[in-house]
């Protein structure tokens, strides 16, 4: 699954929302180190779900969740990471060393 895809006026509010492009968050993905798990959303949504912990090359922590669709990664938001996030990916990073 290496093609992104998502719904362009989500992309838009999101981005205004968030100010996080989705198109930077999946460059980010593919060039990062990142730390993906599934979504507690996937139960009550009935769809597979996963959260991807990234770093922006400007260096901000994004949350990245997404879907995987036809054989393509749907995003479906993008936001700027949490506390517990940037810690959880910060210690997976320093694990890799």
């Amino acid at each position: 699954m290496n093609t992104f895809e998502c719904d362009k006026a989500k992309a838009r509010s999101n981005h205004m929302e968030h100010g996080v492009r989705f198109t930077e968050a999946s460059r980010a993905i593919k060039t990062a180190h990142s730390l993906t798990g599934r979504s507690h959303q996937s139960d009550d949504l009935g769809e597979e779900r996963n959260q991807t912990i990234t770093k922006l090359p400007d260096g901000r922590t994004i949350v990245m969740v997404w879907t995987p669709r036809n054989g393509h990664v749907r995003v479906i938001s993008v936001r700027r990471a949490r506390k517990n996030e940037k810690e959880a990916l910060n210690a997976y990073l320093q694990n890799l060393q």
